[in-house]
């Protein structure tokens, strides 16, 4: 009977160890099990229909009702382009000019309440259109402070930009253009790429503030305090470096591209980092004498083809973390929960595809 005890526990002790090396494998030595696992579905393509459609490679916006804008490759100004549901191009707003309603300079656009479709227009003016599928101009607003920034359901966020040496925090103003949250304080120039990582708001007074050369992510108040800090400690991302140079000359260093949060209360986020045979390119220049030309620069996609793309997910009220998921597209940010991934049609253009994340637990 001793002997039959003993042979139990043996067999108990070995499936611990095997599962506690499993266990590492799969989560990254963070706690992960293989049976928690990340899944990509139901992906969504926007349909380009002509050649006078080109998507320019910034993340698109997600109405309530399902409508899709995206940012329009529509010289001199820009344009957004706007889809269905299932990824149909309906039609182009990209008027251009100074007027109301006009775009000079079209830096992001995206939905605000109700569904109204916002387009920031450089640094210092936004304009308000009705919701898809009119689209109608309604008004233009001028900003108290030049920003750059993303429409969110609270109004337009900016994360921490340099302004005279100076590095400003993430802010958010509201619809009339007036700033109403400053999300801490000003810092100096030598903590610019510290201070510069990409936000999310997660209402008018709370956003969450990724650190820019760290991987973690801190929940912050409108009164610049930190609530909540969530962090991973990984080999492949050293906290403390900054960029040497151009992705094509200098291996890009890992950097949180974008943060999601769904209605599950699961944390997204997506790393992105040096693909793993990483080396200086041809895509470099060629050097002459005076300033490099545009036309002289890589593709978007091209430049993509440099980064590798991590997505992890984390509990968020625990800020316990639960899968990763190394991935083989060209991702760069999420859009309604949903992870945006650049796409090369055969014809040479542009376009983006957008995945629904699911997060397994068996």
């Amino acid at each position: 009977r001793m002997s039959n005890t003993i042979v139990r526990l043996l067999r108990a002790f070995a499936g611990v160890a095997v599962a506690g090396h499993l266990h590492g494998c799969a989560g990254g030595g963070d706690g992960a099990s293989q049976s928690r696992h990340i899944e990509l579905v139901d992906a969504i393509t926007l349909e380009l229909t002509s050649d006078s459609v080109d998507l320019f490679p910034t993340t698109p916006a997600v109405s309530g009702s399902g409508y899709i804008a995206a940012k329009q490759i529509l010289p001199p100004g820009g344009g957004v382009a706007v889809f269905d549901a299932r990824g149909h191009y309906r039609y182009s707003i990209g008027k251009q000019g100074y007027g109301p309603g006009e775009i000079s300079n079209l830096t992001s656009a995206g939905f605000g309440p109700g569904d109204t479709l916002w387009i920031v227009d450089g640094l210092l003016s936004a304009h308000a259109y009705t919701p898809p599928p009119a689209s109608r101009y309604v008004r233009t607003i001028h900003f108290e402070r030049p920003l750059f920034g993303d429409v969110t359901r609270y109004g337009i966020i900016s994360q921490a930009i340099m302004r005279r040496n100076i590095v400003t925090p993430p802010a958010l103003t509201n619809w009339n253009g007036a700033e109403v949250a400053r999300f801490g304080a000003d810092h100096p120039q030598s903590e610019a790429h510290h201070r510069q990582g990409v936000v999310l708001a997660v209402d008018s007074e709370t956003i969450w503030s990724a650190l820019g050369d760290e991987y973690a992510v801190e929940l912050i108040a409108s009164d610049g305090t930190v609530r909540r800090r969530i962090e991973r400690r990984v080999d492949w991302f050293p906290a403390g470096l900054s960029p040497k140079g151009p992705a094509w000359q200098a291996r890009p260093v890992p950097r949180i591209a974008a943060i999601s949060v769904d209605e599950d209360g699961l944390m997204w986020l997506l790393i992105r980092r040096a693909v793993r045979d990483w080396q200086p390119t041809a895509l470099t220049p060629n050097r002459r004498e005076g300033p490099i030309r545009v036309s002289d620069l890589p593709s978007a996609y091209d430049v993509n083809t440099l980064f590798a793309s991590v997505v992890d997910v984390f509990d968020v009220k625990s800020g316990r973390f639960l899968a990763s998921k190394e991935l083989t597209g060209q991702m760069f940010g999420f859009s309604a929960n949903r992870l945006v991934e650049l796409v090369e049609m055969q014809d040479g253009r542009q376009t983006v595809r957008l995945w629904r994340l699911q997060y397994r637990y068996h």
